[in-house]
């Protein structure tokens, strides 16, 4: 497949039945309880984001671990990749669900080199 850096973007929205579950995590709540007198708000921000997402020091096979927690919403493929490509594959389980039967095919390439 020919690539063209032609600087695009692939915007997919659903919104008919959006929701949007913003519960926070039991290990954040604890961990906010644990330095409330002696932090602030800001300074939990990253210590909280490590703690919860953060798998591996690389971020990639970090992000595929984080996705593979979570089988009843994603679906992590197991895909070959090119000589020198590192790449992630997933689908989200309520997305395809909304789309079942209404759309044939979705293409992104967000190829990006160093």
């Amino acid at each position: 497949m020919e690539r063209f850096d032609c600087k695009s973007k692939l915007i997919l929205s659903c919104k008919k039945g959006a929701y949007y579950d913003v519960t926070m995590p039991p290990a954040a709540i604890e961990m906010i309880r644990e330095n409330l007198e002696w932090s602030t708000p800001s300074g939990l921000v990253s210590k909280i984001q490590s703690s919860l997402w953060k798998r591996d020091r690389d971020q990639l096979i970090s992000a595929k671990i984080v996705l593979s927690e979570h089988p009843d919403e994603v679906d992590v493929f197991d895909v070959v990749a090119e000589d020198g490509v590192e790449q992630l594959c997933w689908g989200q389980k309520r997305i395809l669900a909304s789309l079942k039967g209404k759309v044939v095919e979705i293409g992104m390439d967000a190829t990006c080199t160093f």
